[in-house]
């Protein structure tokens, strides 16, 4: 679209010719370089521009957009030309895209003059203000045209009735050169062959020559990116069609026998259906898949190929070894394919997974057992080995070059490897939850539109592709993904599809626009820690970038902070278990955070960077009975921190020092819980629990300030604050151990209701107005706005979390049993895209600020994921 924009500049030159007429015109292309890397014709040039701004991703970009913006200049500079001119119906032309210096591309625009009789008047006007003859060139007059409002400079010229422009006059140059020269597109018969294919009642013809685009990737992209465009094919016309959801294009592949490239090796070996395109993970990014009938006779072709381009001494060396080759291939049936899966680093070859369809499941996990070291991991039901030096580079191409040393297990009829142990253990999650592709619809709806069967599939899928892309980009080009990333992302995916036959290869492509926003979770990294984890992660806030990262604790009280990208900041050891929230606090009221939390005996304070403040750690005077509680009273940063060793609770200034004046003496029992402030009515209540159920509401300085008229005997130390219009209708509540629901009000009356509850093991919460009960296998919602009774098909955990998100609230759940983790919705229903892995508990927070959701959860094993909830 950008590029048929520019073009529409280029159409300014047109009149320079308008006086010079050649009834024996040459077709379009004849002016065409053959170095062309991509070539449109315009059959139809208001159909084009209609269809192509009356659709979803044109209502859908903001007005600032580029390529709304580039409209309205085009629009402006088409009209400076004119100079009122009217023109009822443009004709047929040409745009090409070529290399013109180092580094440098430029369009030509191509048109035959007879097409345009508008020209006669406009040249006309442009004749009396004096146009400016550039040059002769080779007998041809080149002339250049300035456009004062806009600032622009056009060259053109005019040769056996063609009409060449550009804004580089060394591209005009080339088009006389090649009006002249003896051998052109046409001349050749693969070009003119492909050419006669098009169907020129579509508003566009589109041709694309993979040598050339692969050198105009080389410039732009990282090494090796894109190597393997220069060998794909040779020529592919495509022709447009437009919808109000996609762009579609269909047409054909010219693949020589003349000429060394990839698609020569499905001449003669039948396509089938792209079944693990059922498989892909929904955070896949991108994905390369092969299929034929016959494996061994792919493997053949493979190898004359990689012998005419000198690169086959690999795989001769391993065929040599005939039980190791065999080992890689005697197994393999009709598939084989690589994802891309999203990767917030560098490095995406590193997230691939490689799906290799086996015919004999048993036949390949003996002969890749061989292969494999001695070391298993039992994850589920599944048994993942790792193979180190592998050969699945050498025998299946460099798109698995990132496995060399890899892990594999089966599933289903395929052969999953991945680089890394944990990238195979996501795959299974993944596919077990019901992440994948083909569970989203609109991925489901662009396999409908294409053949069941290919040879090649190509599929990107943004948001996720536009990262992709950005990484393989050199940065000197990459300023136009990064600056206009939201506009690429109104893209939501493209396909690209062959499938040989003969020697041309049907091709489809599909560009899906973005239509709606749909509720997606798809993971978008998983950190490994050194080993098991022990804690459910805490979000904290990183002080200079404004942005949230993550704490989380191992078996051996490793204290790891990982940030939004899943990278490792920093470890620190610790004397135990962390057994509270994790604080942050700005002790010298600057700006800068730390972090408060207790083990068992000792109380620290850590800066960001993972060292104890000064005065810290402090080692307490006896063991912890309750999590430690840090108060700002009048958020004036004058922090109170308070401990509960034994029945005693213990104040300590930010500092580190004890408060003076603190009466709080000793309580009935053993303090439990967490302490909890309450500020109602202009008064503070600070609420200590003890074990024996009670609980005891004091002021600042620890004397009470209510005395409760009735024993409680609370199932857990917790009590929710419901506010009322006065302090008399205000009331904490929380839930008996004989299922009462307990009323305490501030002037000390208890009330106590049975809400039919007769689990011991119940759990009750207060949330938004809404009472929550998780009773057995059921979660009862109850209030205002939600209502709700959510039954799982095993006994729930009591560890129920709620999230607010925007007008309702949603439930994170996990059973007593498994590694899953659960949300539900206010519906009732449980989230797309759940349950996930993890059972060590759940949060949810925007870690990186980009205005999207990320849940993060952690497992036993050792893993902190991040799912996005999109």
């Amino acid at each position: 679209m950008v590029r048929t924009f520019r073009a529409a500049l280029l159409l300014l030159t047109l009149i320079l010719f308008a006086c010079s007429r050649d009834q024996n015109a040459g077709d379009l292309l004849q002016a065409v370089p053959v170095n062309a890397v991509l070539i449109a014709e315009v059959n139809n040039a208001q159909k084009a521009v209609e269809l192509g701004t009356n659709n979803r991703l044109w209502e859908r970009l903001d007005s600032n957009a580029y390529l709304k913006t580039s409209l309205t200049e085009g629009r402006a500079i088409w009209n400076e030309f004119l100079s009122g001119t009217e023109v009822n119906e443009l004709g047929r032309f040409s745009l090409s895209f070529h290399e013109s210096g180092a580094n440098s591309y430029d369009v030509l625009l191509v048109l035959k003059r007879e097409d345009h009789p508008y020209l006669e008047e406009v040249y006309g006007r442009w004749a009396e203000a004096g146009v400016e003859e550039a040059r002769t060139y080779d007998g041809e007059t080149i002339i250049r045209i300035d456009l004062a409002k806009s600032g622009r400079s056009y060259f053109a010229a005019e040769s056996r009735g063609l009409i060449v422009a550009s804004e580089s006059d060394l591209l005009v140059e080339d088009a006389l050169r090649q009006l002249k020269a003896k051998v052109n597109l046409l001349s050749t018969d693969e070009f003119a062959s492909l050419h006669r294919t098009a169907n020129r009642k579509d508003p566009v013809n589109l041709y694309i020559q993979y040598e050339a685009l692969g050198e105009w990737a080389a410039t732009r992209m990282k090494a090796g990116s894109f190597a393997w465009l220069e060998r794909g094919a040779q020529w592919t016309e495509l022709d447009l069609s437009f919808k109000t959801d996609r762009l579609i294009a269909s047409g054909l592949t010219h693949v020589s026998d003349s000429v060394v490239n990839y698609m020569s090796l499905f001449r003669a070996n039948p396509s089938r259906k792209n079944q693990l395109l059922d498989l892909l993970p929904n955070n896949t990014a991108a994905v390369a898949a092969i299929s034929f009938e016959n494996f061994a006779s792919y493997q053949r072709d493979y190898e004359k190929l990689l012998r005419q381009l000198n690169r086959s001494d690999k795989l001769l060396l391993l065929k040599d070894q005939s039980t190791k080759y065999k080992a890689y291939t005697s197994w393999v049936d009709t598939e084989f394919g690589l994802a891309l899966l999203e990767n917030p680093g560098a490095d995406w070859a590193q997230s691939s997974i490689g799906l290799i369809k086996f015919r004999d499941k048993r036949l390949a996990e003996e002969a890749l057992g061989n292969q494999g070291t001695a070391d298993i991991t039992q994850y589920n039901d599944f048994v993942i080995r790792k193979i180190e030096d592998s050969s699945f580079p050498t025998v299946f191409g460099r798109m698995f070059k990132a496995m060399n040393t890899c892990y594999y297990t089966t599933y289903r009829d395929y052969v999953i490897i991945a680089p890394q142990e944990l990238l195979v253990k996501q795959f299974l999650n993944d596919n077990r939850g019901g992440r994948t592709l083909n569970d989203d619809k609109g991925f489901a709806a662009l396999r409908g539109e294409l053949s069941s069967k290919s040879h090649v599939f190509l599929y990107a899928e943004n948001p996720q592709a536009i990262s992709l892309l950005q990484a393989v980009t050199r940065a000197e080009y990459g300023e136009g993904l990064s600056s206009r990333k939201e506009e690429w992302n109104e893209i939501a995916a493209v396909a690209w599809q062959l499938e040989m036959e003969d020697d041309a290869a049907h091709t489809q492509l599909i560009v899906r626009y973005r239509t709606e926003e749909q509720a997606e979770t798809r993971l978008q990294w998983a950190t490994e820690l050194d080993t098991l984890a022990a804690m459910e992660p805490v979000i904290v806030k990183n002080h200079y970038s404004k942005r949230f990262e993550v704490l989380v604790q191992d078996v051996n009280h490793t204290l790891y902070l990982i940030d939004a990208r899943g990278d490792v900041q920093w470890r620190r050891a610790l004397d135990g278990p962390i057994r509270s929230e994790v604080h942050q606090v700005d002790r010298y009221k600057n700006g800068k955070l730390q972090f408060v939390f207790n083990t068992e005996s000792t109380l620290y304070m850590l800066d960001r960077n993972g060292k104890d403040v000064e005065d810290y750690p402090i080692n307490l005077p006896g063991t912890v009975t309750a999590q430690v509680a840090v108060f700002d009273y009048d958020r004036n940063r004058n922090y109170r921190i308070f401990m509960a060793c034994g029945s005693r609770i213990l104040l300590f200034g930010v500092d580190g020092k004890p408060v003076s004046g603190w009466e709080f003496g000793t309580a009935s029992s053993e303090v439990v819980g967490t302490p909890t402030l309450y500020q109602i009515g202009g008064r503070d209540y600070l609420a200590f629990f003890t074990a024996d159920g009670q609980v005891s509401l004091r002021n600042r300085r620890g004397q009470e300030r209510v005395t409760l008229g009735a024993k409680l005997d609370l199932r857990d130390p917790e009590l929710f604050l419901i506010k009322g219009q006065t302090l008399s209708d205000s009331r904490l509540v929380g839930l008996s151990k004989s299922g009462q629901l307990t009323n305490v009000f501030f002037n000390g009356s208890v009330d106590m209701t049975d809400i039919g509850i007769v689990d011991p093991e119940a759990y009750f919460a207060q949330f938004k107005g809404h009472q929550i009960v998780l009773e057995g296998k059921e979660v009862r919602v109850s209030g205002p706005e939600v209502n709700y009774t959510y039954t799982s098909k095993s006994p729930l955990d009591r560890s129920l979390k709620t999230f607010d998100m925007g007008p309702h609230f949603v439930l994170g759940i996990q059973h007593q049993e498994g590694r899953e983790l659960w949300l539900i919705n206010a519906s009732g229903n449980v989230r797309t895209g759940f349950p996930v892995t993890g059972d060590l508990g759940m949060t949810i927070r925007d870690l990186d600020l980009d205005g999207k959701l990320d849940l993060i959860a952690a497992d036993r094993e050792g893993y902190v994921y991040n799912y996005a909830l999109d």
